[in-house]
């Protein structure tokens, strides 16, 4: 699944079985190369606690979430970088699996890095391992 066909989907509340709001985007964990959350809004919803479908995403319990700056977590537009200094582009896209949250690709324009090569992602940048190499 693309980050941007993400983005949007609509959010039902498992507990109460109402439309609880919809995506704002992803958590990303660069150690893990993966996706840990999902935001529903300002709420931050650990990957664990839901589940991505086709057309819509279901979460336990919104209302115990916790609080996020789903802006400040948001990789798309950011710079990246590999670790070794050399620019690479902007993320305009991230593709990852929707059952695991395992980061596949970062798309970055007509370019692509592959997800196993992601080592963070900061306020202003993503870092990726130089090719060649792995996180």
């Amino acid at each position: 699944m693309l980050w941007k066909a993400g983005q949007g989907m609509d959010v039902v509340d498992t507990a109460t079985a109402e439309t609880a709001g919809r995506v704002s985007g992803f958590v990303v964990d660069g150690p893990s190369q993966s996706i840990s959350a999902v935001l529903v809004g300002d709420r931050i919803v650990s990957w664990d606690r839901g589940a991505v479908g086709s057309d819509v995403v279901t979460v336990e319990h919104l209302e115990d979430a916790p609080k996020a700056d789903a802006k400040a977590l948001n990789p798309l537009g950011k710079a990246v970088f590999s670790d070794d200094g050399i620019a690479l582009g902007k993320v305009s896209d991230i593709e990852f699996d929707p059952d695991s949250g395992a980061i596949l690709r970062i798309v970055l324009g007509d370019d692509e890095v592959p997800g196993h090569r992601l080592l963070g992602l900061g306020s202003y940048a993503v870092v990726v391992a130089a090719e060649g190499t792995t996180a």
